[in-house]
Order: C-alpha cells, then sequence, then structure tokens
C-alpha cells in the first residue's frame, strides 16, 4: 500500500505528559487524510483545520474522470468520502473507500485509504473529579465491508476498517450498532500520569480509517472484484461518563472551554442519548432513527480475545499475542534474541531489540501485517503497534517504518524498526528514545513479536530472556 504522510497533532500528547507541564492549550482539531493509487496516479488530500471537514470525491475513475458507462471494458468506479464534524455534541467522523471493477485488465496496483480524526485537549470537569477514577466512552459505530474473494496468486483483494480511540493509548472499537459497549480507561488528575487519561492535559482522539485494495497479476484479464468499506455514515463518540475508583457513575460531564474552537463550550454528554439514535448516511440514502430497545449489537463477547488493543479481554491474565487464541499453533514461529537495550528516560525508556523470528520471510508479513511488540516486566505489558501502511519496502529486501516525531498512535513511542530477510528467518529491529514503558526491574521479560493478519493467519513468537544492570539506569540482554 502507498505509504500515508500523516501529519498529527499527537506531540502535544508529549508535551504535557513527558515534560510534566501544566495542563495544555484547550483546542479542537479536525484532521482528514484521502489517499488513493490507481493506475499510478496517485491524490492525497490532508485538510486539518478548526472547522469541520468534508471530503468528497463522487464516483470516478482512471484519471480522476467520471465513471464510464456499466458494462465498459476494463470498468472502473471508485468513490471516497472523509468527514470530521460535531453533530450536537457528538464527536462524529466518517470513511468510505469503494473500488469496483468489472471485465478487468490484470497488472494494477488499485489503493485508496481514508483516515478521519478529531483530537480534543483541554476538558475541565463539571463535577468534584477524582484523583483516581475511571471514563467510560460510550459509541456508535455503523457501516459494512465487502469484498470479492481473493483468487491467489492471481488477484488480491483487501478491505479493512479501524475505529479507535487514543485516551492516552490506543484502544480499539469493536462493536457494530447504535451503541457500543463502552471502553472504560483509568482517569486522573495527576499531570504527570502516563498510565491514565487526564482530562486536562492528555490529547483525546477519535479515528476512523478505511482501505480497499485490489492488486492483480499481469496477463490476468477479464476478472471481476469488489473492494467496499463504507462508513460513510458515522463513528461517533456519544458520551463520556466519569466513575469513581469503585465505577459508580458520577453525575456531571465534561467541558471544552471557551478559545478552543468554533462553537466552544461544548458540553460532552455523560450518558448515551436515552430515546433515538438518528444516523445520516450516503447521499441519496435514508436517514434512520433507531430506539435503543431494539437495537441489535453486533460485538465480540466478553470471553473473546480481541488481538491488538493492549486488553485482556477474556480476562485470563494474558494479553493479546501471549495466547493461543491470537497466537494458534500453526502461526508460533522460533524467537531468537539477538541484543536488547533498556535505558531509563523521564518517565518511559530508550529501548532498542534486534531479534530473528525463524521460518518467515520478508514477503510473508509485507504488506499486509501490522507489527506488534509485548513487553511484560508486571501485571501489565507494554504494547507498541506499527500499521502495516507504515511499512516502506527498500530495494525488495527490507521494510523500515520512521516516525520520528511519534504521530503513529499506537506506536507506544517506537520511532524506528526495520525487517530485514535473512536465511530462514527475518530479522527485525525495534528502537525508541522515548518509548512509553516504565523501566522494569532487571529479571525475567517476556518479550513477544507478532505479525497480525487481517484475515486472522496471525504469525507470532516470544521468548522470556534475564535482563542484567547496564549502567546506573539500564537494562540488557544478553
Amino acid at each position: 500500500m502507498v505509504p500515508l504522510r500523516r501529519v498529527r497533532l499527537l506531540t502535544a500528547i508529549c508535551l504535557a505528559v513527558c515534560l510534566g507541564a501544566s495542563p495544555a492549550r484547550a483546542f479542537l482539531q479536525y484532521d482528514v487524510e484521502a489517499n488513493w493509487l490507481l493506475d499510478g496516479i496517485e491524490v492525497l488530500q490532508h485538510p486539518q483545520r478548526d472547522t469541520p471537514i468534508a471530503i468528497d470525491t463522487l464516483d470516478f475513475s482512471f484519471g480522476g474522470t467520471r465513471c464510464p458507462t456499466a458494462g465498459s471494458p476494463n470498468f472502473l468506479c471508485a468513490h471516497q468520502i472523509g468527514r470530521a464534524e460535531l453533530v450536537g455534541s457528538a464527536m462524529t467522523v466518517h470513511a468510505l473507500t469503494k473500488i469496483v471493477r468489472r471485465d478487468a485488465v490484470g497488472g494494477m496496483l488499485e489503493t485508496m485509504s481514508t483516515d478521519a480524526r478529531i483530537l480534543m485537549s483541554g476538558f475541565t470537569a463539571a463535577f468534584p473529579q477524582p484523583d483516581r477514577g475511571f471514563a467510560a466512552f460510550y459509541f456508535g459505530l455503523h457501516g459494512t465491508l465487502a469484498s470479492t474473494p481473493s483468487i491467489p496468486p492471481s488477484l488480491t483483494v483487501e478491505t479493512t476498517v479501524n475505529a479507535e480511540l487514543y485516551a492516552p493509548s490506543l484502544h480499539e472499537v469493536d462493536c457494530l450498532g447504535d451503541e457500543c459497549p463502552p471502553i472504560v480507561i483509568p482517569m486522573t488528575t495527576d499531570t504527570g500520569a502516563t498510565d491514565a487519561w487526564n482530562p486536562q492535559v492528555h490529547v483525546l482522539m477519535l479515528r476512523l480509517f478505511t482501505k480497499s485494495r485490489i492488486l492483480s497479476s499481469p496477463g490476468f484479464d477479464g476478472w471481476n472484484a469488489d473492494s467496499i468499506a463504507d462508513f460513510g455514515d458515522t463513528l461517533a463518540l456519544l458520551a463520556i461518563q466519569p466513575q469513581d475508583e469503585n465505577h459508580n457513575p458520577i453525575a456531571g460531564h465534561f467541558v471544552l472551554p471557551d478559545g478552543a474552537g468554533p462553537g466552544i463550550p461544548l458540553d460532552i454528554a455523560d450518558t448515551p442519548p436515552p430515546t433515538t439514535t438518528t444516523t445520516s448516511t450516503l447521499p441519496g440514502a435514508t436517514t434512520s432513527t433507531t430506539p435503543p430497545a431494539t437495537t441489535t449489537t453486533s460485538t465480540l463477547p466478553a470471553t473473546t480475545e480481541v488481538c491488538g488493543n493492549c486488553i485482556d479481554d477474556d480476562v485470563d491474565g494474558l494479553v493479546d499475542f501471549e495466547q493461543a487464541a491470537c497466537c494458534p499453533a500453526a502461526g508460533v514461529r522460533t524467537f531468537t534474541l539477538r541484543r536488547a537495550r533498556l535505558g531509563a528516560a523521564g518517565t518511559g525508556s530508550h529501548l532498542s531489540v534486534t531479534a530473528s523470528v525463524a521460518d518467515t520471510a520478508l514477503a510473508d508479513v509485507v504488506p499486509g501485517h501490522d507489527v506488534f511488540l509485548q513487553v511484560r516486566g508486571g501485571p501489565s505489558p507494554f504494547c507498541a503497534r506499527i500499521p502495516a501502511d507504515h511499512l516502506v519496502v527498500k530495494h525488495g529486501k527490507t521494510a523500515v517504518f520512521v516516525d520520528r516525531k511519534q504521530t503513529v498512535a499506537g506506536a507506544g513511542g517506537i520511532t524506528k524498526a526495520t525487517l530485514r530477510g535473512a536465511k530462514s528467518a527475518l530479522v527485525i529491529h525495534l528502537e525508541g528514545p522515548r518509548a512509553q514503558l516504565a523501566l522494569p526491574a532487571a529479571g525475567p521479560l517476556e518479550l513477544v513479536v507478532a505479525f497480525r493478519d487481517v484475515a486472522g493467519a496471525n504469525r507470532c513468537s516470544s521468548a522470556t530472556p534475564a535482563f542484567r544492570k547496564a549502567g546506573k539506569k539500564g537494562l540488557r540482554a544478553p
């Protein structure tokens, strides 16, 4: 996939948290990125402003021309929507990518992605906020994924969607329905905290990302394919419910003060809408109003582990790629640690890890796989995710990730990664000068490297080397 040149305001997180400064200036920021590569033509739109954003390419074909008449040879019709707006007091983002091909000619890579975000910072609490408590985020998520099955090795069709909350770490929204089960995260008044959301300091981001991708082999002609990620309806943050340290709801709501943007002050509801939920759909479609009492939601059962959200969803003491639910036996590979260094860096760590994963080639994981690193030395692991679309292949032998300004949400402070093919193995190197990992004590640390496939065919490897002291404030292994 074409690397997306994302520019985000998440550096404000480090300025507020890493420096332990006073509360960040209140702001409200809208950010939409639309990217496509069709028939060798790349177009990138990336508005970022203080007012709501709406991108709608309408139906287009090669070179941006109108879609041809249905039935035309090598038919292509694509569409893209990205919107970031406020609907009442609900933060709302929309994203749609659609590629439709009929009687097509092979030998082309056709990729489209839309990334819509809203960022806020500087909330005040219209209630006595406890020093430690929780915040329950309520969402509505509507959309569909539709794609033609791939025909290996002649045709590859990929259709994906990611709905995410960042506050101050990454959380995935995994549901479809008017009201999703809430995401509950720790909340604090401590301006230097990195393990909990501080409403006054931390940036809160709502993100919806869709991608459609079709790759066809040269000489494979006359095929049909659809890749549609239709979330042009909505992902909305409906409410933030404050809770005390025992998860009891606290009466009150959050306000974004004057000066943060148009229409401020903004009140964020503390409970989801009690009666109906109205959703606006794609142009030409109808508007639906559904009473919550009759709403049907599609969610992952509470006993199912969600791979990649850094949460012990099934409450078995294991997180994500530490367990067979995310790492089936067929995907387990031998892990050999070559070198690991950890050093104190403020509230985090300077991290450098080099390891090899046996029986894995670069082509097995790039493109199409997110890269994960988990480090556990206590009750909860450190988790970092490098999105597949941020890995750039160099000379066909190495994939590289670079994020010096730490703008990629979920990367955990990892600023550089390389994946290099070696004899019967894949060598991976990860480093970050200020990773969001509190320096652990010397002793055994579990390291997990995983490659997450959108189809669920994950590859995982792990080891538990003993780390020994190195210098005054460092650890090393072996």
